[in-house]
């Protein structure tokens, strides 16, 4: 397996246009994209995919070929029948290639009168808009990108980046009005760079992993979202199972190639591959520094008013709401300023809030079969902007047989050493920093109150508890108190832990939305209990304290278990767990159910403290 990364410096003379949707702004019809980060002008990857696709068509480059390094169907904008949920017939495959932006140093923005046209592509008369480029008539300027793909062996890199370097080096022009002579290239140079699969010898041998992820290019994930319309919106955390899912993507990929493997090598990927379905990959939290790894704050906490002041608290284990505390709000009735504020109390205590990543919308045309742009056929995809934030999660052996650990754990360092190649619907490349993780799960102590121990788990994703027919009617605990008991049913036939009180949000999942991005039939519809969500568990009795303990000990190092009604209502019951996913999903080996412990919050904020305004700890 070899991951193979070419830079290229491509110099174009102006004018250029390279538009992504960006429509009046500052009054210009056509605005050039952007870095949001840096307002340099880009050329965005589409555009550099678009225009090599085009241009292997028109030289004659044989289908498969095409197909390999671009791929076809859905990759092409192939439709879906939405209305009834089933793809395409056609098939489809996403392409080995994978690009990011051509940036470019560039600020300047110059506007241009282009003529409208007709049908006939006859000027109308009187008709006028105006164009941004960078670059004025005759000003040349440098654009950096890279190209980056995955391969089996030494050869088929060789062939592919040959391949790749005469498309572009035979591409006279890039961007919008090529009829004019806009964007002309005169001149490229490209730096490659192969890296090779390696097993990783120092990091035999253990269950725990903390990886750091860092996109190269902004990047859309859909996830469990529905799109809207022909908005394609954007989860700002990368999922468990995106990561695991395209750990299998590239194995399969290199095996296709006829990989040129030694045999431990072999052996060891046979064997990652057999265990991956096992391994528990939790979702990469986007962060403002590596570690320590984000928070997502409860549900539970609380600001109101008491005199002129505003005070945050933890409600979770209140019977009531403090003294002399009014205008009480919780998450759900935040505005921006509050929520800002929140932050900042909370960073004053050492806690590691989510980092908001900035966003951005990029509109596409879809492509047909003929690789040219279907007449209005629009859609646009929400992107995260990934500069300045780190996104971390956990990776975790320790459920796979002893003898197995160390050879995968081997492996998928080896493969994460090469960064993920891609991730979700821009397929953008990853990088991945792998580290140990050394801490070892202990038990956490219980929280006394009132002579009961007590124990607040808060949702860090999202977890599959109820079933449809448990949301029906009035809200209240009482679906939860089932959960629970089911949950804590252990050695005896009566649940070990209670749930004293709770506070959640649930949404729907699954269903027609869900199941258009693969190839089963559509999963049914399934209540998602929300990451956020808290809940307080005692036990009432001290006989079996032992068990409970073990209980919570074993939720705080996996995540929470599907449990087993669950499993009976859509017929799973008697499948193996890595059969699962086929009818549900949100397993809590691809990150769901996470949950978090006592965190320190809750003592810190049982009494209502002043909300901060400032940084200053």
């Amino acid at each position: 397996m070899i991951s193979t990364c070419m830079t290229w410096q491509l110099t174009i003379r102006g004018p250029l246009h390279a538009g992504v949707g960006r429509t009046a702004v500052n009054g210009i019809d056509k605005a050039n994209a952007r870095n949001a980060a840096t307002a340099c002008a880009i050329i965005p990857e589409s555009e550099f995919q678009g225009r090599l696709s085009h241009l292997a068509l028109e030289l004659g480059i044989a289908p498969d070929r095409i197909a390999d390094l671009f791929g076809l169907g859905r990759a092409w904008g192939e439709k879906d029948d939405r209305n009834r949920g089933r793809r395409g017939s056609g098939e489809s495959r996403a392409g080995r290639l994978l690009f990011e932006d051509l940036e470019s140093s560039v600020t300047a923005s110059h506007v241009f009168l282009h003529h409208a046209r007709d049908e006939d592509d006859q000027v109308s008369a009187g008709a006028l808009y105006t164009v941004e480029s960078p670059l004025r008539d005759g000003e040349c300027a440098t654009f950096t990108g890279a190209i980056r793909f995955l391969s089996g062996n030494q050869p088929t890199a060789d062939r592919v980046a040959a391949e790749v370097s005469g498309l572009v080096r035979a591409l006279d022009q890039i961007g919008a009005f090529w009829h004019t002579n806009w964007g002309e290239i005169v001149g490229a140079s490209v730096e490659t760079a192969h890296k090779r699969f390696r097993l990783s010898s120092a990091k035999t041998a253990q269950p725990r992993y903390s990886v750091s992820l860092s996109p190269s290019a902004p990047f859309c994930l859909p996830g469990i979202l529905p799109s809207l319309g022909n908005l394609y919106a954007s989860e700002t955390r990368i999922r468990g199972g995106v990561i695991k899912g395209t750990i299998a993507a590239m194995i399969k990929r290199a095996l296709d190639d006829g990989p040129a493997y030694t045999d431990d090598e072999r052996e060891a990927l046979d064997r990652l591959s057999a265990n991956l379905s096992t391994i528990r990959f939790t979702d990469a939290l986007p962060g403002s520094h590596p570690q320590p790894r984000a928070f997502i704050p409860p549900l539970s906490l609380a600001v109101g008013k008491s005199g002129n002041d505003e005070q945050l608290f933890d409600s979770s284990r209140l019977a009531k709401p403090p003294e002399n505390m009014i205008d009480l709000r919780y998450d759900l009735d935040w505005k921006r300023p509050t929520r800002d504020r929140v932050r900042v109390h909370l960073d004053s205590y050492g806690v590691a809030v989510l980092a908001e990543a900035k966003t951005m919308r990029r509109s596409h045309t879809a492509i047909n079969e003929q690789r040219t742009a279907e007449e209005s056929q629009l859609y646009t995809h929400e992107l995260v902007e990934p500069t300045g934030v780190a996104w971390v999660g956990t990776i975790d052996l320790s459920q796979l047989p002893a003898e197995d650990i160390a050879p995968v754990g081997s492996a998928l360092c080896g493969v994460l050493t090469l960064g993920l190649h891609g991730v979700g619907k821009t397929k953008v490349f990853v990088g991945a920093a792998v580290t140990i993780d050394h801490s070892v799960p202990g038990t956490v102590s219980p929280l006394e109150r009132d002579g009961v121990h007590e124990w607040v788990l808060v949702l860090q994703s999202e977890a599959l508890l109820l079933l449809p027919d448990d949301v029906r009617g009035p809200s209240s605990l009482r679906p939860y108190v089932g959960v629970f008991d089911e949950l804590s049913r252990t050695s005896s036939s009566s649940p070990c832990l209670a749930l004293a009180s709770a506070i959640a949000s649930e949404r729907l999942a699954g269903g027609v939305h869900l199941s258009s991005a693969f190839r089963w039939p559509a999963w049914e519809p399934q209540v998602l209990t929300e990451a956020g969500s808290t809940f307080v568990l005692r036990c009432d009795d001290p006989a079996r304290l032992s068990e409970a303990q073990k209980l919570i000990d074993e939720w705080s190092s996996r995540g929470l278990p599907i449990r087993r009604s669950i499993l009976s209502y859509f017929g799973i019951d008697t499948k193996p767990a890595g059969d699962w996913w086929q009818r549900i999903p949100f397993v809590r080996e691809n990150g769901y159910g996470e949950v978090t412990v006592n965190h320190q919050i809750h003592q810190q904020l049982l009494t209502p403290t002043p909300l901060q305004t400032s940084r200053q700890k």
